[in-house]
């Protein structure tokens, strides 16, 4: 997930997933580049979902992300139609 903010002196980023800080060592799975904000989840997991947060601060200060909410995805891999037609009428079989 990308996070972009400017400033002087640079800011330094943190993320928090359902208000609690991400600690990104404690996963093997996360990959993450923190001096640019971001990082990534590989093979994502029903516990990755959530609401994220990116807080980017410096000395003068911190700015808030927008909330980012992350939710798995269902994946359909099979379709059985059975006596089905298409717009002209046209029967078919899977």
């Amino acid at each position: 997930m990308p996070c972009l903010a400017t400033g002087y002196p640079k800011p330094m980023y943190r993320w928090k997933k359902d208000g609690n800080e991400l600690n990104f060592r404690n996963d093997s799975r996360i990959s993450d580049s923190l001096e640019k904000g971001t990082f990534e989840i590989a093979n994502p997991i029903a516990a990755d979902s959530g609401v994220y947060q990116c807080i980017a601060e410096n000395q003068f200060g911190k700015a808030f992300s927008h909330l980012i909410f992350v939710q798995e995805a269902t994946a359909i891999e099979h379709f059985l139609f059975q006596n089905a037609s298409d717009k002209q009428g046209n029967a078919w079989e899977s």
